[in-house]
């Protein structure tokens, strides 16, 4: 049975067409940008800066919406939801590492896919 591939480029696509140029650097703005504002969100957790919280996951949203990475969006969400809620029942910092892990897998994935453009 194939494996489930994590993003798509569907979106990307129909943005830019065949413009691989375009793909390319959309997937390398990705790679610079989203994971280390996922690594910083670790940080802001332990100095309690939630304001903080929700601007870094407001902001990488988009990113993670334009490549159709729906469980990594809903994580992001659930992380939004426990701060806004200050909900201390549920633990942020076990979502913040399953973040950082799949971040960090997609990043490797890009690198891959880069190759292809």
């Amino acid at each position: 049975m194939p494996t489930k591939q994590p993003f798509k480029l569907n979106k990307l696509s129909q943005y830019f067409g065949n413009d691989t140029t375009q793909i390319r650097e959309m997937l390398t703005l990705f790679i610079d940008t989203v994971p280390p504002d996922i690594m910083q969100l670790q940080e802001l957790a332990y100095k309690e800066q939630w304001e903080e919280i929700l601007k870094i996951t407001h902001r990488i949203k988009p990113s993670l919406d334009v490549f159709e990475m729906n469980d990594i969006l809903e994580d992001v969400r659930k992380i939004e939801d426990i701060v806004r809620l200050n909900n201390k029942e549920e633990n942020l910092n076990n979502y913040l590492i399953k973040l950082v892990d799949n971040v960090n897998k997609m990043k490797l994935l890009f690198l891959s896919e880069i190759k292809k453009y």
